[in-house]
């Protein structure tokens, strides 16, 4: 058969096939939303660990300091109660929704200041108990996020959820989302310079050279990370230690650019689009369940959808490789 034939028969990746599929995937196990839904009601309805105080003190600190310099300590303190709202809303048990593999949340985001029902605020004595706390909440969204993931991918590209293999391969993947954390953590710390330096400028500049700039860096930051969009899933789809994972992410990024964008666009846009709708309620209501609820289900169900659509880019491009190297030979 003609090169050109076979290539053409050849269908690449489709992106609403993938999003119907990973919705179906989540509707024949609807148990997958279950840790989602307790992760929000747990941030909304449960009690709130906070570093007020800290930060207010700190704040306070810093503006006897700032206040000899020409005025910067009012600027800083030009508006207290915006400083007061972010201060009651931060929440350092937010952290068990980590990144870049962890459990998604919509109160993780919203971080609300109200509930239904009455909670207990505790506040953290001192930076390094912050930190500490911190750091620990992050590890224990890791090990749940890694579960969640890999009971993900077996609902997606299996059809079914083996709980056995999920607890016996466990070990090995929490030790390979470590190795990538770490290894996302050591790009961010690298990247801190040069962007703390544009966040400098953009302060520095005008409101219209300030925009500028501003756009330049999200750009710089989404040409980095994008190519890692799929850092994780291989080590759930194939077993792949975190760095084949990551070479195989990049390697498909680049060959998929134009349909991957356009794949985790409309990932984004349906998300961000419900997102809104989700947040309609005010965070005194019950009805905010409702979008506890259909957020779980929608958040699953694009994730789903992302292992569907790995899944089929990577057969895709090896086919097209097949193709390729047979077109060589000949």
């Amino acid at each position: 058969m003609d090169i050109k034939k076979e290539a053409a028969q050849i269908h690449p990746p489709n992106l609403i096939a993938a999003i119907l599929a990973g919705f179906d995937a989540i509707t024949d196990h609807l148990a997958l939303v279950i840790l989602p839904v307790l992760l929000d009601l747990f941030l909304w309805l449960g009690p709130r660990l906070q570093v007020r105080e800290l930060l207010m003190g700190t704040l306070a600190d810093l503006e006897a300091v700032l206040k000899s310099a020409e005025g910067t300590g009012n600027l800083l303190f030009a508006s207290p109660e915006i400083w007061q709202e972010v201060s009651g809303r931060i929440n350092l048990f937010a952290a068990i929704r980590s990144l870049p593999i962890g459990i998604p949340s919509l109160m993780a985001s919203e971080l609300p200041a109200n509930s239904p029902l009455n909670f207990n605020v505790f506040q953290t004595e001192s930076w390094i108990t912050a930190l500490f706390l911190w750091i620990s909440f992050g590890l224990l969204g890791l090990i749940l996020g890694t579960l969640y993931f890999q009971a993900i991918a077996q609902a997606a590209l299996d059809g079914n959820i083996e709980i056995r293999q999920i607890l016996r391969l466990w070990p090995w993947s929490f030790s390979q989302v470590m190795l990538l954390t770490l290894t996302w953590v050591i790009v961010l710390l690298i990247l801190s310079i040069p962007v703390s330096l544009m966040v400098s400028l953009i302060f520095s500049a005008g409101s219209i050279l300030g925009q500028i700039l501003l756009f330049i860096s999200g750009g710089f930051l989404m040409w980095i990370f994008f190519p890692l969009i799929y850092s994780g899933h291989g080590i759930f789809a194939y077993r792949m230690r975190f760095i084949r994972s990551v070479r195989k992410s990049v390697q498909l990024v680049q060959m998929t650019l134009p349909s991957t964008a356009l794949f985790f666009l409309a990932l984004f846009v349906f998300d961000q689009g419900l997102g809104l709708l989700w947040q309609i309620p005010d965070e005194a209501s019950w009805f905010l369940l409702l979008g506890v609820l259909g957020h779980a289900f929608v958040a699953t169900g694009l994730l789903a959808a992302s292992f569907i659509y790995y899944r089929d880019a990577d057969h895709w491009l090896q086919s097209m490789m097949v193709r390729l190297s047979k077109s060589r030979s000949a």
